[in-house]
């Protein structure tokens, strides 16, 4: 694995940048690419489970809530 370099978002200067850390760490985990590896493998949905559980893991984070208000939340960061 790669080391976890987070100088890129130095001088960033983007409303709601928080979520760019957890993606990195979301990336450095392999997170997305082990979930798309087993979506392939077990599933025939057309839905990007990389995606998906993405975007609710870090709504998730940045702001505790319930699943549906995470949902809503959404479209604030992405």
């Amino acid at each position: 694995m790669n080391s976890l370099n987070l100088d890129k978002f130095k001088g960033t200067q983007i409303k709601g940048y928080g979520n760019l850390v957890y993606e990195e760490i979301m990336n450095y985990l392999e997170l997305p690419s082990f979930l798309t590896d087993l979506q392939k493998k077990n599933s025939r949905s057309k839905y990007d489970l990389a995606s998906i559980t993405k975007i609710l893991i870090l709504t998730r984070i940045l702001e505790p809530s319930s699943k549906r208000s995470s949902v809503e939340k959404i479209k604030k960061y992405w």
